[in-house]
């Protein structure tokens, strides 16, 4: 972000201000208007941003983390924010029934991803990897935990 003054102010939303920054300041907007679904947890999937830019994507996956939306997918890959709390419903055994279908989920969880290697393995007949990566301390650990609950219950 950079510092600007104010030279204006209109009424779009409940306020909206102008800011003249200097020139040749690189600026970013960041992508309020974009949401899922007519939620307020912003987009399901970062290729669907308008701006595809480090703020804009720092700014969804802070909209879906605020409402505990902790999965969000950025194409075919799971990027998962740590919590560091219980999330009511999040790995239930009725949501985990809800993924094992024969096509693969576009609502981000790691359930999803599971799914979409277990359809890989019995519909394609083929090896399949997924790929669990992160700091120490980020989840992996439990990560890996949900994708074998949903391996063991899906086969």
């Amino acid at each position: 972000w950079k510092d600007g003054s104010l030279i204006c102010e209109s009424e779009v939303r409940e306020k909206k201000a102008l800011v003249a920054i200097g020139p040749g300041d690189e600026t970013h907007l960041r992508n309020t208007d974009e949401f899922s679904d007519g939620s307020m947890a912003g987009l399901d999937n970062l290729t669907n941003l308008t701006h595809l830019h480090e703020p804009a994507v720092l700014n969804c996956l802070q909209l879906r983390f605020d409402v505990d939306k902790i999965y969000t997918f950025t194409g075919s890959i799971l990027l998962a924010v740590n919590p560091f709390k219980q999330i009511r419903g999040l790995y239930s055994e009725a949501k985990l029934q809800s993924f094992i279908t024969p096509t693969v989920s576009d609502e981000p969880h790691v359930f999803a991803t599971s799914n979409a290697a277990y359809r890989g393995i019995c519909d394609k007949q083929s090896s399949q990897t997924v790929l669990i990566s992160g700091e120490s301390g980020a989840g992996k650990t439990e990560t890996t935990r949900f994708v074998m609950m949903f391996l063991a219950k899906a086969g």
